[in-house]
């Protein structure tokens, strides 16, 4: 009950768009960047301007990369709103007794969403470390999304199937291969938000305790 109290107040408080929603505003964008892009291409290849495959596909998969660059931007838009409202139910459910014994459980275990944020800032950050291996081994970096393209073009009687370019692997020597660490909690930082949830759940226990001796004192006993 209590979950499902805090999660309704967070979807009225924090103003997130659906998965459904995201895509959608995606889509218009897509269609003028890539695909508006992609007929700039056919038109270039009808003029005589470009005239081999390589060229072409040089073309298209600049296009298809800016186009993973927006869709990615925006699901980082929308990850983020999800992570705010995440934050908003968390702090609503701290009304609650329960939810204020489990927050101080979680941080003195380093347990719970704090330690899975952590793990993913710190995989955020080995991306990078790995993008830079990747860069220097391969020469070249390729993103990815949610979404990928595909289509066909005609070059002198010949259909070039054309895609989104996908991640190149490292299959050289991999004895410098960068390893993942994940960084050590911060146990006074700890301590500190699990004291914030200790004493919210004191004050609650003596609120209750000083309306029990109120009520007993109205008691009548005779």
């Amino acid at each position: 009950m209590r979950a499902n109290v805090s999660g309704i107040l967070s979807n009225k408080l924090a103003n997130v768009p659906s998965e459904y929603q995201t895509a959608a505003r995606v889509s218009p964008i897509l269609q003028e960047q890539v695909w508006g892009r992609i007929g700039k291409v056919k038109e270039r290849i009808k003029s005589g301007e470009l005239t081999t495959e390589e060229a072409i596909k040089k073309e298209t998969d600049q296009a298809f990369e800016e186009g993973q660059e927006v869709v990615r931007n925006h699901y980082a838009v929308y990850e983020n709103a999800m992570k705010r409202r995440a934050n908003v139910a968390r702090n609503l459910s701290r009304l609650s007794p329960t939810a204020l014994f489990q927050c101080a459980s979680e941080s003195l275990a380093d347990s719970g969403p704090r330690r899975e944020e952590r793990f993913l800032n710190d995989a955020e950050a080995y991306s990078a470390t790995y993008d830079s291996y990747i860069l220097e081994k391969v020469g070249r970096l390729v993103g990815t999304s949610y979404w990928s393209f595909s289509t066909d073009i005609r070059l002198n009687e010949k259909n070039i199937y054309i895609s989104s370019p996908s991640p190149q692997e490292y299959q050289g020597d991999t004895s410098d291969f960068p390893r993942f660490t994940e960084s050590r909690p911060n146990l006074a930082w700890n301590m500190q938000e699990a004291f914030v949830d200790l004493a919210g759940l004191s004050l609650w226990n003596l609120v209750v305790a000083v309306l029990a001796f109120w009520a007993i004192s109205r008691c009548d006993v005779r």
